[in-house]
Formats: C-alpha cells, sequence, structure tokens
C-alpha cells in the first residue's frame, strides 16, 4: 500500500510540475531559450500543445520564446502552394505569428518524451534543441492526396500494373460528373390542384350562387355582422331596419355586469374598462375621466377565430405567389394583375388550402398562375379571347411548350377537375 501511495504522489508531482511549466508559458510573452531546454524533460506533446492554445486565445504567438502577437488570423481551413503543388492543413498554423515559428514550434514539440511523466526517473532524459531559425519553413501540415485509377480491362494483369505506375508519376483523381435532373413542375402543379379544387370553386367557376360562399372571408364576415348590428352599437334607428338594443342594466353592480364591461373594452383593444352609475347618466372609468353616454360607446372589434385566421394567412401567402407570377406572364399574355385581382382573390378563397401545398419554386410559379387564368378564362370570355387571339396565341404557345403543355390540354385538365361537381348544376348542395 505504501508503494501504491508513493506512487500516486509521485504522480501528482508530475503533473503538477508539468502544469506550472505551462502556466508560466502563458503568462509571459516570451521565455528563455535555455529555460524551455531545460523544462522540456517536464512536458509531452499534449501538454506543450496546450500551452500553444493557451498562447493564441490571447493573440500571443504560440511559440513560447517569441513576443509577437498574431495580428492576422486565417479563416480559411486549407493553403494551395501553387510552387510546390501541395495542399496544407492551416489548422494548427493559426497560432502562430508565422511560418518561421510554426516549423520551430513543430521542431521542439517532435523531440518531446511521450512516456509517462512520472517514470521518466529511470529513463535517459535527451538533449533538447531549440531553434528559433529553421532553415525549411511550412505553412502548415501537408494534405496527402489519394488517387485511384481504374483500367479499362480488369482482367488484364498487365493494364493493371500500368495504370499502378502511372498513377504513382502522374496520380489523377477521376470525378463521376452527376447530371441535374431537371423535374418539369406541371405534374406537381396538378396534384396541388386536385387537392385544391373544391364544390365552391366549381360553383365560382359556374357563376352559380353560393349563399355559404363567403369571398373575401374576414370582409364578408364583417359586413355581416354589421348588418347584425354587432360592429355599430350607437347606429340609429333610421340606419338600421332592426329594432335598438337596450343596454344591459341591472340593480345592483353584479360580477357578471363587470365581466361583460370587461370583455367589451378588450374587444375594443382598451387596458381600462369603464364603470357605469346607477342612473345611467355618465360611465366614469377607474382613471377618472368622465365620458358622456349619449350613444358614444366604443365599438365593439371582433377578432379573428384561430381557423380563419389560418386560411387567411394562406390565401394570403399563395396571393403573394400569383402577384408575382403575373408580372413574369405579363410580357406574354397581357393580362395585368391589378385587373383581375378581385376574381384571383375570389377563386383561391374557394380552395382548400393546406399548409403543404401553399410553397412553391420560382419555376413552378408561372404555370400555376396560368392554370388559374385558364380558370378565369373559362369564366370570363374576354379573357379567352385574349390568349387565343394573335400575337398572345403564339407567345403562349411558346411559353407552354416548355412546360410540354397547350391550351387545349389545360382546358381538359380543367374540366376533368369539374367532372366530380357536375350534379350541382342540377342540384346545389350545403357545403
Amino acid at each position: 500500500r505504501a508503494t501504491v501511495e508513493a506512487a500516486f504522489r509521485k504522480k501528482k508531482e508530475s503533473e503538477r510540475r508539468a502544469l506550472d511549466v505551462v502556466e508560466h508559458i502563458v503568462e509571459n510573452s516570451a521565455v528563455e531559450i535555455q529555460w524551455l531546454a531545460d523544462n522540456a524533460k517536464f512536458l509531452n506533446p499534449q501538454y506543450y500543445q496546450d500551452a500553444i492554445e493557451e498562447r493564441a486565445i490571447i493573440k500571443q504567438c504560440g511559440f513560447p520564446i517569441c513576443n509577437n502577437h498574431i495580428e492576422k488570423v486565417l479563416k480559411q481551413q486549407y493553403h494551395i502552394d501553387l510552387r510546390s503543388k501541395k495542399v496544407y492543413d492551416v489548422t494548427q498554423r493559426k497560432n502562430f505569428c508565422s511560418d518561421v515559428c510554426y516549423s520551430a514550434s513543430n521542431h521542439f514539440k517532435n523531440q518531446l518524451l511521450t512516456s509517462p511523466l512520472w517514470m521518466r526517473t529511470k529513463e535517459k532524459i535527451p538533449k533538447f534543441e531549440v531553434n528559433p531559425a529553421p532553415k525549411k519553413s511550412l505553412c502548415g501540415d501537408e494534405v496527402a492526396l489519394a488517387a485511384v485509377a481504374v483500367p479499362e480491362n480488369e482482367d488484364s494483369n498487365t493494364d493493371a500494373e500500368f495504370a499502378k505506375e502511372k498513377t504513382t508519376v502522374e496520380p489523377k483523381i477521376r470525378q463521376k460528373i452527376v447530371p441535374k435532373l431537371v423535374v418539369n413542375p406541371c405534374e406537381l402543379i396538378f396534384k396541388i390542384m386536385q387537392q385544391w379544387f373544391t364544390a365552391r370553386s366549381f360553383k365560382w367557376l359556374h357563376n352559380i350562387a353560393d349563399e355559404t360562399f363567403l369571398g373575401d372571408g374576414v370582409n364578408s364576415v364583417q359586413e355581416k355582422l354589421i348588418q347584425m348590428n354587432i360592429n355599430k352599437p350607437n347606429a340609429k334607428e333610421n340606419e338600421i331596419n332592426q329594432p335598438p338594443r337596450t343596454p344591459f342594466k341591472s340593480d345592483t353592480k353584479s360580477e357578471d355586469s363587470l365581466s361583460l364591461l370587461q370583455v367589451r373594452a378588450f374587444f375594443a383593444g382598451q387596458l381600462e374598462y369603464a364603470v357605469e352609475k346607477d342612473d345611467g347618466a355618465i360611465i366614469k372609468d377607474n382613471t377618472g375621466d368622465v365620458i358622456e353616454n349619449a350613444d358614444e360607446a366604443v365599438s365593439i372589434i371582433i377578432p379573428l377565430a384561430n381557423v380563419s385566421a389560418q386560411k387567411n394567412l394562406r390565401k394570403n401567402i399563395v396571393m403573394d405567389y400569383v402577384e408575382k407570377g403575373f408580372l413574369r406572364l405579363t410580357t406574354v399574355t397581357g393580362l395585368e394583375f391589378r385587373r383581375y385581382q378581385r376574381d384571383l382573390i375570389q377563386l383561391v378563397s374557394t380552395f382548400n388550402l393546406t399548409a403543404d401545398t401553399i410553397t412553391f419554386r420560382s419555376h413552378e410559379i408561372p404555370f400555376l398562375c396560368f392554370i388559374l387564368i385558364i380558370f378565369l378564362a373559362k369564366r370570363d370570355l374576354t379573357v379567352k379571347e385574349r390568349i387565343t387571339c394573335e400575337p398572345v396565341k403564339t407567345e403562349v404557345s411558346k411559353f407552354l411548350a416548355v412546360f410540354e403543355q397547350t391550351v387545349e390540354q389545360l382546358e381538359v385538365y380543367v374540366i376533368d377537375l369539374c367532372k366530380p361537381f357536375e350534379n350541382l348544376l342540377n342540384k346545389p348542395i350545403n357545403l
């Protein structure tokens, strides 16, 4: 047991001595050459590398006898030497101020012993050399480039040996070039349109009146709320053909009435709510301001429901794509986006938009927009006449030739989309 404890103390003492040497190298900008050579026996390559990295952190050259600062830090990982036609890894070179210090440090590091520190008392310690100016300086660690030559005839031994000798003399790397596949976006757009198209889209396409169709979504809801006298609590009797609402009153200020006032203030976007007196003459809020109660109540603004907000957001995303695509197609079709913006918004509002069908790549947007133009042409004859007359017809044919499509094929595709909903022409359904 005593032997084990003595060995353990010896190990700890060797590690403490090595740490003291590292600490001395880090704290001093430069050490003496003789001191470094004398204390090299207390270090191993790992402790010396730690000292280099600690000095580099404070922008001090990693070579202990150099007091220069690292002014320029290399950003790249590799360096190509055009003269020697070699590639060097400069990861460790970044810790030094120059190639000379890097080479001198490597020369000293390669001399350090790799044996355990606590066992060096029994071995012969060599004499360490510190050369501050080596004859040859390196700019990094050389990267070995391997080359593989594939013989044309694998069965021939002579050809294999010749290829092997040629590889050693003039190494060449054969790279397999894989051509990039250009995917036609038509198939993807067709699948998305099948998911989008609904019965509401069919009704809009054939001008079928649909009471459940909300058009612009939120705007139509707000119009209906105005008609129901929800968004205009201060409207007069002659403005709306409905009996005026009687304000809620109670004999005592119950908790329900206060809660109702809080909800109304929240919908109005106010942080404070008003408190009505018993006589109903005035309303006084908690800040002391007095507000007249003569039909000047704050309008209630109903926030969007979560489902409506998601649908509206998806519609806006698709409309951004459509606007960009129409700008590209203006030179082809001559159709302006502003003129047909309202119809496009109504059409997109009828689609079943999902989170995974509302993003497109740049080469897919023009084809998507042209399909929407085909929808407009089926509803509006002026659009159809526009794209079928010369010289627009020629430009459209050139545009669709890139996608290997024609106007007639797209019209047939739209007809196929409408076939499942043809019964709506004779028997409307409630959505």
